[in-house]
């Protein structure tokens, strides 16, 4: 850890699991301190995942973009809410691109995608059922 002259938390550099996460899901972690002690901007990298964070003035998550594997692609995270999913899909031996669009309850509200047999868009409405469709 650096520190501020007055003791406060410049830049931290640890490797540990994420809360709530398990202990083999370790991940690498640089945070950088606003002149308060504030976490303002966090990288971390781990076997699954990696990412850049910026936090709001209280410390909390503003806005991160990370890659998964899970999420097979990059995703724009809003605060603690995964909003704009950017990823490569395979379905029936045909390769996708998709772009997902989701609400505050993790549920797509715009789904785009496109593949060798051309493209396709959906929009839901906030119950999740589809009111437009181009194929």
């Amino acid at each position: 850890m650096f520190t501020h002259p007055d003791g406060k938390p410049w830049a931290t550099l640890e490797v540990a699991a994420l809360p709530g996460a398990p202990k083999e899901r370790r991940k690498a972690t640089f945070t950088l301190h606003d002149e308060t002690g504030v976490a303002r901007i966090g990288m971390g990298a781990s076997s699954q995942d990696s990412g850049v964070a910026l936090y709001q003035s209280q410390g909390t998550p503003g806005l991160a973009l990370y890659h998964s594997q899970e999420s097979r692609g990059l995703v724009v995270l809003n605060g603690r809410v995964p909003r704009i999913h950017l990823r490569y899909n395979q379905h029936d031996d045909s390769e996708l691109s998709e772009l997902l669009f989701w609400d505050e309850q993790k549920r797509v509200q715009v789904d785009v995608t496109a593949g060798r047999g051309g493209t396709s868009m959906s929009l839901q409405n906030p119950d999740g059922q589809r009111v437009f469709s181009a194929p």
